[in-house]
């Protein structure tokens, strides 16, 4: 079957990331005008943007958290744009970020600080959960490459203007090491839609659903 249903898979917010320089509903509105499907909404999870434990309690965090979210899902339910919930997260002491792909509202209240723990407790509730974990430009100066036994997949194509992310390089590391590819804008500003992302061949019902097609391979990367 064709696939048609054209998805972004790295969106970020002004509500949430500190990077973010649009807000989410005028960003989707760039993504309806160029004819997406649905996007996935990736702010940043991490303490650098939610603090340290103690700062606020965990429901305060995870209500900030899901502010773009909840944003960007109001806008693409009212102008017919999928919206899905997932996370750019990274584990203490570095900046080797982590897209995450099959969460809910209800899972960020219930695994409270888990930006807090390691790769491979992440890894553990991954698999508790069904979730799919790919790196995030993987080449960038400031990153390191995580073992890949802790990751699904990574991005071989990170389309940000502002950034080398040697994605040649991603594409080769993601070859060696078996790991699903994927490809987005890592959209910020209004510059950023690249045309990147992933084509499925139906609507997913919901980023369980999704995370489960990543993690059996049920796409293709758009670079359109």
């Amino acid at each position: 079957m064709e696939k048609t249903f054209l998805l972004e898979t790295h969106f970020h917010t002004q509500e949430v990331s500190p990077c973010g320089k649009m807000p989410a509903a005028d960003g989707l509105r760039q993504y309806i005008e160029k004819g997406y499907n649905g996007v996935v909404v990736t702010d940043h999870f991490c303490e650098v943007v939610l603090g340290k434990k103690g700062d606020r309690s965990w429901e305060e965090v995870a209500e900030y958290f899901l502010r773009g979210y909840r944003a960007a899902k109001e806008y693409g339910d009212r102008n017919g744009i999928t919206v899905y919930l997932g996370m750019e997260t990274r584990t203490p002491g570095n900046e080797d970020d982590i897209l995450v792909y099959g969460i809910s509202p209800a899972f960020i209240f219930g695994n409270p600080w888990l930006y807090l723990e390691s790769a491979a407790v992440l890894r553990s509730v991954a698999d508790a959960n069904g979730l799919f974990v790919a790196q995030a430009h993987p080449f960038r100066s400031m990153c390191q490459r995580i073992n890949p036994l802790y990751l699904d997949g990574i991005e071989i194509i990170n389309g940000n203007p502002r950034h080398n992310s040697h994605n040649e390089l991603a594409k080769e590391w993601a070859e060696k090491h078996n790991l699903r590819p994927l490809a987005g804008s890592d959209y910020h500003e209004k510059d950023d839609l690249s045309g990147y992302g992933v084509l499925l061949e139906r609507r997913p019902d919901s980023e369980r659903e999704l995370a489960q097609w990543f993690l059996q391979g049920e796409y293709e990367l758009s670079v359109r």
